[in-house]
C-alpha cells in the first residue's frame, strides 16, 4: 500500500449488490482504486445494508465514491438528444467522460444519451457533451500507409483482422519493423473494449490493510430497476442499441456475456492463405483476446508456398513477443475440447470443498512466531472470492486461550466469527491435572479432504499420515495445495503438481462429465488405459488441433511428419513450445 493510499468504505442498500458487483472492472480501471465488499453477502442480507471498501490515492477513491453515488442513489437524471453523426465520437470519450465527471452515462439509442448522478455532476458531463457536439465529425477516415504484404500475412496468421492492423500501421507508419508491429498489436487489443460478466463475482486484486476506514452510507432500499447504467453492455457501435423500456439488470440477465462489445480482431475466413479447405465445425484454437465462444468455423491450411523470410526465422523472432497470447489461446482450446460452456467459469457446484489447515496458515503468517489469525481470514476470503462455498478451517480448540509470551496469538475475534460463519472448526482438546491433551488436528484435516474428495490447503508435507490409509495417501499427494504469504497477500501456485501436472483452474474443479479430471501423472502415468483419469495428450483431437496450428504457421517448409514427432514427444507442450522445438530443429539443421 502507498503513502498516500486511504481505504474509505461506504454503505449502499443490499438489493444493489449484484449492481455494483458488475462493476467492479469497471471502477478500479476508471479511477484505479480496488474495490472489494467488505461485508459477508449473508450479514449482508440480514441487515439490508452492504458496505463496500474503496482504497487508492484519495482523489481517486473521491471520483470512485461519488461514481457509486451516481450508480445506486443519483440525484438527478437527464436524458441528452443529439445527431447520429456524433454517436462514435461520444461513444469513444465514454471512458474519459465518466472518470472526470463520476456520472454514469449510458447511451439509450444512437442518438440519444440517459446521464445520472449528482447536479453537479450530471452538468458536467451534460456541458461536456455538449462541447463535443459543437466539433463537427471528420468525414473521411485517414489514408493508412501500406506496409510489405510479408508483414500483413504474417499478422493475419496470429488471428488479427485488417482493422486492427490498419490501426497500428497508423500509429507507427510504413517502415516498421515486424517486433514493432507485433508489440503494437498487442497494445491495441488490450486496449479495446472489454467485457464484464454480470453473473460473476469480482475478485479483490488486492487485501485491503488494517488501515483507518471512513465509511459512509450511499444508499439503502430497494434497487431501482429503472437504472441504465452498466458500460458492459453497451452495444456495438455497428449494431442495433435495445430499446430503452427494458431495465439494466433484467438486460444483462437476457443477454449474458456473448453480447457484450467484442474486440474485433477474430480469424475470419478472409486471414487464411488461399488454397483452404473447411475441415472442422467447431471453434477455432486462435481465439483473439476478448473474444466470446461465437467464431467461425476452423479452418485447415493445407501445404502452400511460403515466399518471403523463412518461416523459422518469423516464428522465432514472433514466438518471443507473443508467447503470452498463444498462451492464453491454448488454454481456451483445451476448454473447448473438453466441453466447458464457460472458458473460465467456476459454478460453485463444480468446484472441490476446500479444506484449511489453520495452524499452519496462520503461524506462516505470523513469520512462524506469532499465531496470526488475519492469515486464516485472508485464505478464507481469496477461496471465496473464487466462488468456492464448501470451506473449512481446522484449529485446535486451546487457541482459544488468551494469548501468553510463549504462545502469542493475534486478532482471536477473527477465529468466533469464522465459527459463527460455520467455517471454522475447532478439534478437541482438554486438560487433565494441568496437562494438556490435544487431539491430533492433521488426522481432521486429511480424513475430510479424503472422504469429500477435497483439497488441502498447508504447507506440511504430513509424512506422517501418509501410510495409515491409501485413500489419505492419494489426497496427499494428488490433493495438497501449498501456498505463500507476501505480505497480506494470499499466494497460491498455477502449477500446483509441477510444470506438467494441471493447472490450478482444473486442480480446483471437480471432475465431470463435460469436464473430467485430468491425470496428474500425463505421460508418466503407469495405469495405461486402466487410468481412470482424462489423458489430453492420448486425445486425438487434441493431437490435431495441434498439427492443424503448426501448418498453419510453417506451412509445407517443416514435414507434417516432424509436426506429429515434436507433438508426441511433448504431449503436455502447447504449440507455443512445439514451434520453439521446430525452430530449434531447423535451426540445428541449417548448420549442417
Amino acid at each position: 500500500m502507498a503513502d498516500n493510499d486511504i481505504i474509505e468504505e461506504i454503505c449502499v442498500g443490499h438489493g444493489k449488490r449484484s449492481l455494483v458487483a458488475s462493476l467492479f472492472q469497471r471502477i478500479m480501471l476508471l479511477f484505479s482504486v480496488d474495490v472489494q465488499f467488505s461485508s459477508p453477502e449473508e450479514s449482508a442480507a440480514k441487515s439490508g445494508t452492504q458496505w463496500l471498501a474503496l482504497k487508492g490515492e484519495k482523489d481517486n477513491v473521491d471520483k470512485a465514491k461519488e461514481y457509486v453515488k451516481s450508480l445506486c442513489n443519483p440525484e438527478l437524471e437527464l436524458e441528452v438528444p443529439f445527431s447520429e453523426r456524433f454517436y462514435e465520437i461520444l461513444f469513444k470519450s465514454l471512458d474519459e467522460l465518466e472518470k472526470t465527471t463520476s456520472a454514469v452515462v449510458k447511451f439509450t439509442s444512437r442518438n440519444s444519451c440517459h446521464l445520472q448522478g449528482s447536479a453537479v455532476s450530471v452538468t458536467m458531463a451534460q456541458s461536456a457533451i455538449e462541447d463535443k457536439l459543437r466539433t463537427p465529425p471528420t468525414s473521411h477516415p485517414p489514408s493508412v500507409p501500406a506496409i510489405e504484404p510479408q508483414l500483413r500475412e504474417f499478422a493475419r496468421k496470429l488471428g488479427y483482422s485488417n482493422q486492427v492492423i490498419d490501426q497500428a500501421v497508423q500509429k507507427l507508419g510504413p517502415d516498421v519493423s515486424q517486433n514493432t508491429l507485433l508489440n503494437e498489436l498487442l497494445k491495441t487489443t488490450a486496449s479495446l473494449p472489454y467485457q464484464i460478466s454480470a453473473s460473476a463475482q469480482p475478485k479483490p486484486t488486492s487485501a485491503m490493510g488494517p488501515y483507518p476506514v471512513r465509511r459512509e452510507v450511499v444508499a439503502r432500499g430497494a434497487p431501482n430497476t429503472s437504472a441504465h447504467v452498466l458500460r458492459a453492455g453497451y452495444e456495438n457501435p455497428r449494431a442495433a442499441v435495445p430499446s430503452v423500456q427494458h431495465s439494466w439488470e433484467r438486460d444483462l440477465m437476457a443477454k449474458g456475456a456473448s453480447a457484450m462489445p467484442r474486440p474485433n480482431h477474430e480469424l475470419y475466413p478472409e486471414a487464411i492463405p488461399r488454397g483452404t479447405k473447411r475441415v472442422l465445425e467447431r471453434p477455432p484454437d486462435i481465439i483473439a483476446r476478448g473474444a466470446g465462444p461465437s467464431v467461425p468455423p476452423l479452418m485447415q491450411v493445407q501445404p502452400y508456398s511460403n515466399p518471403g523470410p523463412s518461416p523459422y526465422e518469423i516464428h522465432r523472432e514472433a514466438s518471443s513477443s507473443a508467447s503470452d497470447r498463444l498462451d492464453e489461446q491454448e488454454q481456451l482450446m483445451y476448454q473447448q475440447i473438453l466441453g466447458a460452456k464457460k472458458v473460465s467459469g467456476n459454478s460453485s457446484s463444480n468446484l472441490r470443498p476446500v479444506v484449511i489447515d489453520g495452524s499452519n496458515v496462520a503461524m506462516s503468517h505470523g513469520r512462524q512466531d506469532i499465531f496470526s489469525c488475519r492469515g486464516i481470514q485472508l485464505c478464507v476470503e481469496w477461496f471465496r472470492a473464487r466462488g468456492h462455498k464448501e470451506i473449512t478451517v481446522f484449529v485446535p480448540l486451546w487457541r482459544k486461550e488468551a494469548s501468553r509470551p510463549d504462545k502469542p496469538i493475534t486478532d482471536q475475534d477473527i477465529l468466533y466469527s469464522l465459527e459463527r460463519d460455520g467455517i471454522l472448526v475447532f478439534t478437541p482438546s482438554r486438560k487433565v491435572n494441568g496437562r494438556r491433551i490435544v487431539c491430533y488436528d492433521d488426522r481432521f484435516i486429511i480424513k475430510l479432504a479424503a472422504e469429500t474428495d477435497g483439497v488441502v490447503v498447508s504447507n506440511d508435507n504430513f509424512r506422517d499420515l501418509t501410510n495409515e490409509n491409501p485413500k489419505w495417501r492419494e489426497t496427499i499427494e494428488q490433493r495438497l495445495l501449498m501456498y505463500s504469504f507476501v505480505g497480506d497477500k494470499f499466494m497460491v501456485p498455477d502449477d500446483p503438481l509441477g510444470k506438467h501436472g494441471p493447472n490450478l483452474e482444473d486442480f480446483l474443479r471437480k471432475g465431470s462429465a463435460t469436464h473430467p479430471r485430468i491425470c496428474p501423472y500425463l505421460k508418466k502415468c503407469t495405469y495405461g488405459l486402466k487410468c481412470r483419469f482424462y489423458h489430453p495428450e492420448r486425445d486425438q483431437e487434441t493431437l490435431n488441433l495441434k498439427l492443424e496450428r503448426l501448418v498453419g504457421i510453417f506451412g509445407e517448409s517443416v514435414p507434417e511428419a516432424a509436426m506429429r514427432k515434436a507433438i508426441n514427444d511433448n504431449p503436455s507442450a502447447n504449440v507455443t513450445v512445439l514451434a520453439n522445438i521446430l525452430c530449434d530443429m531447423g535451426n540445428g539443421l541449417s548448420k549442417h
